[in-house]
């Protein structure tokens, strides 16, 4: 299968198998990575193959070059904005998208100290009792990622990216923090999981987080 070269701008490159019914991709990397390095030699799930020349030598494995239309660079410009008290853009995001917030049983956690070890507790919980469950913290420590949680793991980033683009395709002025709390309450509702753990920002009652749609509160 010819392809053509590996294009030297943001996105991914998925290689994924053609005949199979499953999408879901063999490999993912980074194309600046992949641009830099050519074709790697890969090795993913037992399946072995080098690219060469830009021609496959398995036949039944495909190309796909996922752009992500720069939302990275649009959440992390969108820092520059700092922190906006009130609920109007949120709530407008959330109509705009359909309100995901209800389509789970959301659970808000507020508090001075001790927020994020009660969200983590309840969502530990909810999962060990066989209950699909999401969480939404902050800061995170290394990656972005690491604020959305789908049943106790990182959010992947191709799902945070999917989940960014539709939060950028409303054209709302959101603060970094408004933003990945509506990509959390998009990637979860997706997921179909049946709670959703909130743990308010600094916004207090001004939080966007305060604009979901909850079955309870926790102080």
């Amino acid at each position: 299968t010819n392809i053509p070269a590996i294009p030297n701008m943001p996105g991914r490159i998925s290689l994924r198998r053609a005949n199979r019914s499953s999408p879901s991709p063999i490999s993912e990397f980074d194309s600046a990575e992949a641009f830099a390095v050519g074709w790697p030699m890969l090795v993913r799930e037992g399946i072995r193959f080098r690219i060469h020349g830009f021609q496959f030598l398995s036949d039944d494995v495909m190309y796909d070059f996922l752009q992500p239309h720069n939302v990275r660079d649009w959440l992390q410009n969108s820092r520059n904005k700092g922190m906006s008290l009130g609920l109007d853009n949120t709530r407008k995001a959330l109509d705009l998208l359909g309100r995901p917030d209800r389509e789970m049983k959301c659970l808000h956690i507020a508090g001075s100290n001790g927020k994020g070890s009660t969200c983590a507790q309840i969502a530990a919980s909810l999962l060990a009792n066989g209950y699909a469950v999401g969480l939404f913290t902050s800061p995170h420590i290394a990656r972005v990622e690491e604020r959305i949680r789908i049943n106790g793991k990182p959010i992947s980033p191709n799902c945070f990216d999917q989940a960014l683009r539709k939060i950028h395709d409303l054209e709302l002025d959101l603060t970094f923090f408004e933003i990945t709390f509506l990509a959390s309450l998009v990637a979860c509702k997706e997921k179909n999981l049946e709670f959703m753990i909130l743990e308010t920002g600094l916004g207090g009652r001004l939080d966007a987080t305060r604009a979901a749609e909850v079955i309870g509160c926790l102080i």
